[in-house]
């Protein structure tokens, strides 16, 4: 049999022999035997050999096409494997083969069909089904993918490399106890295995449990010191510990072996941003539109890199959250001298009509082109970088956002006859990766109660807005009241302050200028910086801070405290 060659798995150094029993024979097997000891420009060469005698010999083409893959020359080696299959179309090895190398271009649903036309000609090659569950991993079909994982293992119950890439498509699909099983399994099989230990300290580490987390990663690293994901999955702990110095190192030991891993990169610019090194920070943080799995839009036009706009039409995309969009909207103003298209979700258009410093206003999807003219484009969160931001230049002049005047006097003659009004945010987007650290519960706000002459109103919209007001506790909700950003942004213009954990809405009462008090676990987001309790991206924010990881306890006794403090100021 040919040659298979697997992705993301050691690849075997043995080429068994070809089926055909050709005159060419002994060249074929002094050409594999080349092949097979590395010596590839003398296996190339007999090969070749092999094809001038035979120019139809489908095995030769086949290996031929298989080694040029191996030395990344994929046009090459696919027109020879598809040669191949045009001569023999009954051989499963040359489909899986041609997989392969379909696969490392990124051509990723060819690579799909290529793996199960090999499956159908040989559906009992456990080898197979791992590559495809590989391409469909890739492709975003995790439900597929962990299918064809499952068929492999069927087939071929002791193999390791497709439990740990099982494991991770569980992880990504959100079942991380079946994916530490997985990882478990992976080192049942080879307890020498550095991957599994990686990843399961990995997702230990996302569950929230750091120290045993942490005693995977370092036995990863006692059996590979120089395993670049491996010092990102350390960087990571360290992170959470707010151990940033430590975390730091960690990424330039990564970059120092492989120093082109954007998604390191871009770990390592957070950390600087988060410690206050913005102009760095925002170098690094440029290459999160290289993270693959990042699914930044990829449009037609060229990017913007600041030049003069000398009347061309600028499309800035949104990007990320709401509240990253709500936060950097503050930096259109300052483009100067071409047509300003800003692209949006739909539930801030109301809210970002009529914006300064924006031309036109569009709702557009992630994934597809612009129905309208432009030039050049940007995604929002480049713009501090093109405008160099340091903490003494961040555009903080508040309010930069402003409320529907119609919908904010409904909503004052509905808060006229209240008290100092307090409106309440508990739980961020559950889709996003920390929001399990981010947010609390409304059981967590309960203290709140204790001070005297408030009104409590829920602002919280999702499923968390239906978690039971805690006993003894009055609170309004006004999550049904809330179509979308404008009306909030009306609410909020009628309150006295805005109580929150990490989420959009603390943003959105900044640009408006509310007095808003942002409430952060241990490791908060970079943009609220280290050890302080005010942030100069929003003047009127307070920041109140855990002093240990999952503390919310301390956090609401100071909450409580200041607004006791608060309170004595009104009658």
């Amino acid at each position: 049999m040919p040659k298979k060659r697997s992705t993301k798995k050691k690849k075997s150094n043995q080429i068994p022999y070809p089926k055909n029993q050709q005159p060419t024979l002994q060249a074929m097997q002094l050409a594999m035997q080349n092949h097979n000891a590395g010596n590839l420009q003398q296996a190339e060469a007999l090969y070749r050999n092999v094809l001038q005698a035979d120019p139809n010999h489908s095995d030769a083409l086949h290996l031929l096409g298989v080694l040029a893959a191996q030395v990344e020359r994929y046009d090459i080696a696919c027109e020879l494997i598809q040669k191949a299959i045009s001569i023999n179309n009954a051989v499963p090895d040359y489909y899986s083969n041609l997989g392969n190398a379909l696969k490392d271009q990124g051509k990723l649903a060819e690579a799909i069909s290529y793996y199960q036309q090999a499956i159908v000609l040989n559906p009992n090659d456990a080898n197979v089904y791992y590559n495809l569950g590989n391409a469909l991993q890739d492709q975003g079909q995790l439900a597929e993918a962990i299918t064809a994982f499952q068929h492999a293992l069927s087939l071929n119950p002791q193999f390791c490399q497709v439990y740990n890439n099982l494991g991770k498509a569980l992880k990504e699909q959100k079942q991380p106890a079946d994916a530490i099983a997985c990882f478990q399994q992976a080192l049942f099989l080879n307890p020498n295995d550095v991957h599994a230990h990686n990843n399961l300290g990995g997702v230990l580490k996302e569950q929230g449990n750091l120290t045993e987390a942490m005693l995977y990663i370092q036995r990863a690293l006692a059996l590979n010191p120089n395993n670049a994901d491996t010092y990102n999955n350390l960087a990571t702990i360290w992170t959470e510990q707010n151990k940033l110095d430590k975390a730091i190192e960690c990424y330039l030991k990564a970059l120092r072996i492989n120093p082109n891993l954007p998604d390191f990169h871009f770990n390592y610019g957070t950390l600087l941003l988060k410690k206050g090194d913005l102009i760095t920070g925002w170098l690094k943080y440029e290459w999160r539109l290289k993270i693959k799995t990042g699914k930044y839009p990829q449009l037609k036009q060229p990017l913007w890199e600041g030049n003069p706009l000398a009347g061309r039409r600028l499309l800035v995309h949104w990007e990320q959250g709401f509240g990253d969009i709500i936060q950097f909207v503050r930096y259109l103003p300052l483009i100067k001298g071409g047509t300003v298209i800003l692209a949006i979700q739909s539930p801030l258009k109301q809210l970002l009509n009529g914006l300064p410093g924006v031309d036109l206003l569009i709702v557009k999807s992630y994934d597809n082109e612009p129905d309208i003219a432009y030039d050049v484009w940007i995604p929002l969160l480049s713009l501090p970088n093109l405008f160099a931001t340091t903490l003494d230049t961040i555009p903080a002049s508040i309010p930069y956002l402003y409320p529907d005047s119609q919908k904010v006097e409904k909503w004052r003659t509905r808060f006229e006859s209240a008290r100092f009004k307090i409106g309440l945010v508990w739980s961020g987007n559950p889709k996003f990766q920390y929001n399990r650290n981010r947010s609390a519960s409304l059981a967590h706000f309960a203290p709140l109660a204790s001070v005297q002459n408030i009104s409590l109103f829920s602002l919280q919209k999702g499923e968390a807005a239906k978690q039971p007001i805690p006993e003894g506790m009055e609170m309004i909700p006004l999550t049904e009241e809330l179509e979308d950003f404008s009306d909030t942004a009306a609410a909020i213009n009628c309150l006295d302050l805005v109580i929150s954990t990490d989420t959009a809405v603390p943003h959105l009462a900044g640009a408006l200028g509310k007095p808003v008090w942002l409430l952060l676990h241990f490791s908060s987001d970079w943009r609220w910086l280290l050890d302080r309790n005010d942030n100069p991206w929003y003047p009127t924010m307070r920041l109140f801070r855990q002093a240990a990881p999952g503390d919310w306890a301390s956090v609401f006794q100071q909450v409580v405290d200041a607004l006791k403090l608060e309170r004595q100021k009104f009658p």
